[in-house]
């Protein structure tokens, strides 16, 4: 049997080796997101309501875990990006006024919690998929996500500045 640990990074799967999903929404959010490393931190406006930090976020996100696989190289751990998209987790339901009547509204047609964790749950624990890394997934199927998400340069000039505003360089 094996046990799925929610760590800081993800989830682990603990077998023969470690498999680490990072879990995305929002596919079109990440479609239009754009990196601006001058505001990686969102203390400027990017877009109505905040969706181009939203978006930047989503986009980043996927960016490190397309990066990570060439960090754990040789190392057995797996990573790959899950997009459960649309799930009806009741978010937004309880706000009063027109946000709340909308969400109230388009809940009704998301998928349920247990269907969008399948695919997790099969990258995590399926036998045909413990070699798979550094790939999106959704509704149990490989997609591909932007042309931007997988540009290597960004995706390393973003884990270096990263580091630097955190100021934790990981060693692996």
């Amino acid at each position: 049997m094996k046990r799925l640990v929610k760590l800081g990074m993800g989830f682990f799967s603990f077998e023969t080796a470690w498999r680490t999903l990072e879990g995305y929404e929002a596919m079109n959010m990440l479609r239009k997101g754009q990196i601006h490393f001058d505001d990686l931190q969102g203390e400027k406006s990017h877009g109505l309501l905040g969706f181009g930090a939203y978006s930047q976020a989503k986009l980043a996100n996927v960016m490190f875990t397309y990066d990570l696989p060439r960090r754990l190289e040789g190392t057995g751990i797996t990573v790959n990006a899950v997009g459960p998209f649309f799930v009806g987790t009741n978010f937004g339901v309880s706000n009063g006024g027109t946000f709340g009547t909308c969400m109230r509204c388009v809940m009704r047609f998301a998928q349920t919690p247990a269907d969008a964790a399948r695919t997790a749950i099969r990258l995590a624990s399926a036998p045909e998929m413990q070699n798979a890394t550094g790939k999106f997934y959704s509704n149990e199927r490989e997609i591909r996500s932007s042309k931007l998400s997988h540009n290597v340069a960004i995706q390393t000039r973003l884990w270096e500045v990263s580091e630097k505003l955190t100021q934790a360089p990981v060693t692996i």
